[in-house]
C-alpha cells in the first residue's frame, strides 16, 4: 500500500479517522459519558464548571504569590521627605501633649488651692 502512491490516494480518510479516533479525545469522551451516566447531565456540567473554576483559582493563587514575593524582595527604604515629615508630625504631637500636660497641672493646682481656701472657710 505505501509503495504505491496511487493506492494511498484512494484511502477514505474520514472513514478511517472515524474508525480510529484520537486516543486522548476518546478517553475524554468516555470520561464525560461516564460522569453523565453516573450523575446526570446537570451534575456533569456542574462538575466540569467546578473543575474549571478550581484551575482558575489555582492560577490566581500562583500569580498573587509571585506578586507578593516580588513586593517583599524590593526593599522599601524611607525617603528623606517621608522621614522629615514623620519627624515633624512627632514633634507636633509632643508639643500638643506638653501643652495638655501643662493645662492639666494648672487645673490640679487650682483645684488643690481651691480646696485649701475652702477648708479654712468651712472651719469658721
Amino acid at each position: 500500500m505505501f509503495g504505491y502512491a496511487e493506492r494511498s490516494l484512494e484511502i477514505d480518510y474520514p472513514a478511517f479517522l472515524a474508525s480510529h479516533p484520537d486516543l486522548k479525545r476518546r478517553v475524554e469522551e468516555v470520561t464525560r459519558s461516564a460522569q453523565q451516566e453516573a450523575f446526570g447531565q446537570d451534575a456533569a456540567k456542574v462538575i466540569a464548571e467546578l473543575q474549571r473554576r478550581i484551575a482558575e483559582l489555582e492560577q490566581s493563587k500562583v500569580s498573587t504569590q509571585s506578586t507578593l514575593s516580588n513586593r517583599e524582595s524590593v526593599a522599601t527604604e524611607p525617603t528623606p521627605d517621608s522621614v522629615s515629615q514623620s519627624h515633624r508630625q512627632l514633634l507636633t504631637i509632643i508639643e500638643r501633649l506638653e501643652r495638655r500636660l501643662t493645662m492639666l497641672e494648672d487645673q490640679m493646682r487650682r483645684g488643690s488651692a481651691g480646696r485649701r481656701l475652702a477648708t479654712p472657710a468651712q472651719k469658721e
